[in-house]
């Protein structure tokens, strides 16, 4: 075969950029975050891991979210890039986040099978950061069914009080994630 790749044919007359647009990127963040929220991919997710886990009496799963690292000796932050499956289960796709997915449960519960309660980040909007938004915005956007400001987590949870956490990385969580007796 003689053929070789050529742009032109494929392209045409468009230009085909050499570097990484952050329009671009804003654009097909925005497509893909619609998407997500418009097929109720989180919510679906949650429901399925709250159907495939076994029935307890007051049980939750809490899922710890990406942590936003910096360079070696620096104040540069490393590209950010969400842990995967608390990205599957809450479409949150911001650094320093928690979520507490209800399980089925053999009484009654403030989070029902499947819901997601999200922790986040009260951004700053002089540095950036965090959410800059409403929690209500946030529950909208996310698809979560409520969210919460990080610094109110223990006094949450206590209200909440699980019986039981499940989680995969326990070492991870915060204080006052896991509320006493649970």
């Amino acid at each position: 075969d003689d053929a070789s790749f050529n742009a032109a044919a494929i392209f045409g007359d468009a230009a085909v950029p050499e570097f990484v647009d952050p329009e671009l990127l804003a654009q097909v963040d925005a497509v893909r975050a619609d998407y997500a929220h418009s097929m109720h991919i989180p919510s679906t997710s949650r429901a399925r891991l709250a159907d495939a886990m076994p029935i307890e009496n007051g049980a939750v799963a809490f899922l710890v979210g990406g942590k936003l690292e910096k360079r070696y000796g620096t104040s540069t932050e490393i590209l950010f890039r969400q842990e995967s499956q608390f990205l599957y289960l809450s479409g949150f796709d911001h650094p320093e986040a928690l979520l507490v997915v209800g399980l089925r449960s053999q009484s009654k519960m403030a989070i029902g099978p499947g819901q997601g309660f999200l922790f986040i980040d009260r951004g700053d909007p002089v540095w950036g950061g965090g959410w800059q938004g409403t929690l209500a915005e946030c529950a909208e956007v996310y698809d979560v069914d409520e969210c919460f400001w990080l610094e109110n987590l223990a006094d949450t949870m206590s209200a909440l009080a699980p019986n039981t956490v499940h989680t995969l990385n326990a070492d991870e969580l915060p204080a006052g994630a896991i509320p006493p007796g649970a």
